[in-house]
């Protein structure tokens, strides 16, 4: 599995993702609320991020009343995961997401229904950032960017090495003499 390493000007271009939000929740490309953050990352690994120890959590999205982040998604440089309340967990890999759309943004008032997106084809309500689906969408689309990115640069990597062949194997000659 490919692991996104962003460079300084994709975290800033991810950052202004982020700012163009209308609610807040939080990322881990800048060192603010850093106690807060882990805090709620802690509850949201226990409850359903079961991210691995080599990635990077890079956005916490916090769908719980009470602020405990057992609800919610977790981006992270490998991985989409998130939970709905008394939902199942999902984790979806960059390598495997193949779409990721806006189906409703949310309204104005705490009466208007949840913001929806969907990735490949699970719908995710979003209750809380209901106003910022579509920066949510925007972020994980531009992410899903930088990965295809990363791998036609893998693919492009130059791999040359040195065969030898025994003096008496060129000899000899076998099928190819010449």
């Amino acid at each position: 599995m490919i692991k996104l390493n962003l460079s300084s000007s994709q975290k800033q271009q991810l950052l202004r993702l982020y700012n163009s939000s209308n609610d807040s929740f939080f990322t881990f490309l800048n060192s603010a609320d850093y106690e807060k953050k882990m805090k709620k990352l802690s509850n949201a690994k226990d409850a359903y991020a079961f991210y691995a120890y080599d990635e990077e959590p890079l956005f916490l999205l916090d769908d719980t009343d009470f602020g405990s982040a057992d609800d919610g998604m977790v981006i992270s440089n490998k991985s989409i995961y998130w939970r709905n309340t008394f939902g199942d967990p999902y984790e979806v890999k960059f390598e495997e997401l193949y779409s990721c759309e806006l189906v409703k943004e949310g309204g104005d008032s705490i009466f208007d229904d949840s913001g929806i997106m969907k990735i490949n084809t699970t719908e995710i309500k979003m209750g809380y950032f209901k106003k910022s689906v579509g920066s949510i969408v925007n972020i994980v689309n531009t992410l899903h960017q930088f990965y295809k990115e990363n791998i036609i640069k893998e693919k492009k990597l130059d791999i040359s090495s040195t065969i030898s062949i025994p003096y008496t194997l060129a000899q000899s000659g076998g099928k190819f003499k010449d």
